[in-house]
């Protein structure tokens, strides 16, 4: 599961409780995964297994609080980004850096790559890699926490 996944579940929650509160008497939610407990702790107003649930799945996928999230974004042409991506992934290599796509991977003809790094918090600001991220040339772009990992 991503961190945007993560973040659409709380998003919705977030919602489902605004909507229960502006309702009336009745609050119905139709869905096809009625299997979800997302829908059950909305419908009960039940924030704290909302919580338990959300904290346990952060661990167990190492999102925060549990783990410091560094985005590294190379836009360009494919080859070039390409090539700048592989550059990145051996310069960083000691913190397993995952590559993917983008959500809106092209845009006006230009590719878009993301580096995703997990880094204990209590390891952060690690020198090394802050000293390795500064090198960087100004085509990477870096985000320390980012807000979306798309």
């Amino acid at each position: 599961m991503n961190l945007f996944v993560k973040m659409i579940k709380e998003k919705i929650f977030y919602l489902l409780l605004r909507l229960r509160s502006m309702s009336g008497k009745r609050f119905v939610i139709q869905t096809r995964d009625v299997s979800k407990k997302l829908f059950e702790n909305a419908v009960r107003g039940n924030l704290i297994d909302f919580y338990r649930d959300e904290i346990l799945e952060r661990k167990r996928f190492s999102y925060p609080p549990f783990k410091k999230l560094i985005k590294i974004t190379r836009e360009g042409g494919q080859n070039e980004v390409k090539k700048d991506m592989e550059f990145l992934r051996e310069k960083l290599a000691a913190y397993d850096p995952i590559i993917f796509p983008a959500f809106v991977a092209r845009s006006k003809g230009k590719e878009r790559v993301h580096a995703l790094l997990k880094i204990e918090p209590e390891r952060w600001p690690d020198t090394k890699l802050v000293l390795a991220l500064r090198s960087l040339p100004p085509s990477f772009l870096v985000d320390v926490e980012p807000e979306m990992i798309l």
